[in-house]
C-alpha cells in the first residue's frame, strides 16, 4: 500500500518538530553563547594584557629606583656613624664617606659641612676631593629647610655637568652641627638599567608633573619628539591626566584605553618629585598581544567546552589554594624550627647555618663575630628565680637584635650565650672599635627586669672574618678564646682574638 501525500506531510512535520526545530534552537543558542563568550573573552584578554603592561611599568620603576633605594639603605649606618663624629673631624668623615662610596653604585657622593661647603667623593680623580659650595646650588637650596631625606632633580649637577637625581639626607654631627649627605645618580643611565625584553616594542618615557619629558627611549617619535608629552597627547585628541598622581601617590593610573594616534600609553607614578613613568606601545602590537591571549578560545568549540573549562578551572583553583596553604604551613614550620622561642632570635643550628652561608657566598668579604656571655647567670636564676632569668635572656635578645643592621645575624647559641655576626664591615680599626663599643656600653648599662631591676654584665669575645677564621667553626673557636680571655680578665669586658 502506498503512502499518501498527507501522511508524508504529517511525518515530515513531526520530524521537523522533533529534530530540526531543537537543532535550530540549539544552533541559535550556541551562536548567542559564542558571541557572548567571544565578547567576554576579548574583554578579559584586553584587561589581562593591560594588567601585564601595568605590572611591567611598575617593575620598570622598581628597577630604575633600586640603586637610589639601595643607596638610602646603605647610607643609614653611615648617617648613624657620622652622628658620632664632630664636624671638624674631617679625617673620620673622609673614611666613612669613602667606605660608603665604595659600597654603593653612584658616580658622585658629597658630604656638606656646616657653612655650606661640601667635599666630593668620586672614582673620577678629576672631581674626587674637590671642595664645592654645594649649599649655593639651586636644586640644593630648595631643599635645605627639609628635615627629612629628599629626592632632588638637577638638570645640571654643577659638578660634572651631568643631568642627575640626588638623594639628599640631612644629619647632625656629634657637636650638633647640621650636615647633608648627597648621593648622585646619573639620570641618563636610568633607562639603561631596564632589560627591555620587548626591545623596540615600547618607549619608556619619564616626565614631570607638568608633562615635560625628562628622558625618553627611542621610538614613538610622534609623541616623544616634543618636549612635552602631555601636549603631544592632547594634539592627538586625547588627554594625559597627571592631576591624579598627586592624590593617589603610588597608585596606578592607566590611560591605556585611549589609543591616541595608534598608541597605547601606560602611566604609573614614579614616587619621586611628582614624576610619572609612561610606557608607550604601538596599538597594533597590543592588538597582537590580545589576539595571542585569546588563542583558541575564539574558536566555535571553545563556546561548547566552556563548562569543562570552568570545571577544570575550579579544580585548578582548589589545587592552587591547597598548594598555597601547604607552602604557607611549611614556611611557618621552617621559621618555627629556626627560631629560639624565648628570645625570637635564630637558634643555634640556624645561626651556624646562616653565618656559614654568608661566608660561603662572600668568602673575601670582611666581617665581625661577637660571642656574648651573661656573667654569673646561674646567680640570677638561683637568687631571683628562673622567671627573672628568662626575662634577662629575652631583654638581652631584644637589645642585641636592635643594635645593628637588619642584614646582620643575631642568634642564641646556648643557655646564656649569644652570637652576633656583622657582615661587610670595612677593615677600619676605628670603625670596628665603634661596633665593639656598642656591646661594651650595653654591658655597663644593662639592667633588665620589668618589676625588679638588677645590673647584669656581659663578657664578650670578638674575632675578625676571614683573618681569624675562614669558616664558622674556626671563627667561633677564635671568638670563644677571646671570650675566655674576657672571663679571665675579670668579666664585664670585651677582648678581640689575638693570634699566637
Amino acid at each position: 500500500m502506498g503512502i499518501g501525500p498527507n501522511r508524508l506531510g504529517v511525518d515530515m512535520a513531526k520530524l521537523i518538530r522533533r529534530w530540526l526545530m531543537p537543532l535550530i534552537l540549539y544552533t541559535v543558542f550556541v551562536i548567542i553563547l559564542f558571541v557572548v563568550f567571544r565578547n567576554r573573552a576579548i574583554t578579559d584578554a584586553t584587561e589581562l594584557v593591560n594588567n601585564n603592561l601595568i605590572q611591567s611599568a611598575q617593575s620598570d620603576v622598581t628597577t630604575i629606583m633600586k640603586p637610589l633605594n639601595d643607596a638610602r639603605l646603605s647610607a643609614a649606618p653611615m648617617i648613624e656613624l657620622l652622628g658620632q663624629v664632630d664636624s671638624t673631624d674631617e679625617e673620620s668623615v673622609d673614611l666613612l664617606a669613602d667606605a660608603l662610596s665604595n659600597s654603593i653604585k653612584t658616580y658622585l657622593l658629597v658630604v656638606e659641612y656646616p657653612g655650606g661647603d661640601g667635599t666630593v667623593y668620586s672614582e673620577d680623580e678629576t672631581y674626587d676631593g674637590q671642595v664645592i659650595p654645594v649649599s649655593e646650588f639651586d636644586y640644593v637650596m630648595r631643599a635645605l629647610a627639609s628635615t627629612s631625606p629628599q629626592y632632588l632633580y638637577a638638570e645640571d649637577d654643577l659638578i660634572t655637568g651631568t643631568k642627575a637625581t640626588v638623594l639628599m639626607i640631612p644629619f647632625r654631627f656629634r657637636d650638633n652641627e647640621l650636615g647633608h649627605l648627597l648621593i648622585y645618580d646619573d639620570l641618563n643611565a636610568f633607562l639603561g638599567r631596564i632589560d627591555v625584553a620587548v626591545s623596540g616594542r615600547k618607549t619608556i618615557t619619564l616626565i614631570d608633573s607638568d608633562g615635560s619629558i625628562l628622558i625618553s627611549g627611542t621610538g614613538s617619535e610622534a609623541l616623544t619628539r616634543s618636549d612635552n608629552l602631555k601636549s603631544a597627547v592632547q594634539s592627538m585628541g586625547a588627554r594625559l591626566d597627571l592631576s591624579q598622581t598627586g592624590r593617589l601617590k603610588n597608585s596606578v593610573i592607566d590611560i591605556s584605553p585611549d589609543k591616541a594616534g595608534g598608541y597605547k600609553l601606560i602611566q604609573v607614578p614614579f614616587g619621586m618629585n611628582g614624576w610619572v613613568l609612561v610606557n608607550i606601545y604601538n596599538s597594533a602590537l597590543v592588538d597582537v598581544l590580545v589576539d595571542r591571549q585569546l588563542g583558541t578560545t575564539l574558536s566555535f568549540a571553545g563556546g561548547l567546552l566552556i563548562s569543562i573549562f570552568i570545571f577544570f578551572g575550579i579544580i585548578i583553583i582548589i589545587t592552587l589554594i591547597s598548594k598555597f596553604q601547604e607552602r604557607k604551613n611549611a614556611k611557618k614550620l621552617e621559621e618555627k624550627a629556626d627560631t629560639d622561642q624565648l628570645t625570637g632570635l635564630l637558634n643555634k643550628k640556624a645561626t651556624e647555618r646562616s653565618i656559614q652561608e654568608v661566608m660561603d657566598a662572600a668568602p673575601g668579604q670582611s666581617g665581625l663575630m661577637f660571642v656574648v656571655d651573661i656573667d654569673d647567670f646561674k646567680h640570677c636564676n638561683d637568687n631571683y628565680g628562673h622567671a627573672y632569668g628568662d626575662e634577662v635572656l629575652s631583654e638581652l635578645g631584644r637589645h642585641l637584635s636592635g643594635m645593628y643592621r637588619a642584614s646582620d645575624l643575631v642568634g642564641r647559641i646556648g643557655g646564656d650565650e649569644f652570637m652576633i655576626f656583622l657582615r661587610n664591615v670595612p677593615e677600619d680599626p676605628e670603625l670596628i672599635n665603634q661596633m665593639a663599643e656598642k656591646l661594651v656600653e650595653l654591658s655597663h648599662n644593662f639592667q633588665p627586669g620589668s618589676i625588679t631591676r638588677h645590673k647584669v654584665t656581659l663578657s664578650i669575645g670578638a674575632a675578625r672574618f676571614p683573618s681569624d677564621g675562614e669558616d664558622f667553626a674556626s671563627l667561633y673557636k677564635a671568638a670563644d678564646r677571646a671570650l675566655y680571655t674576657s672571663k679571665q680578665n675579670g668579666k664585664a669586658c670585651l677582648n678581640f682574638y689575638q693570634q699566637a
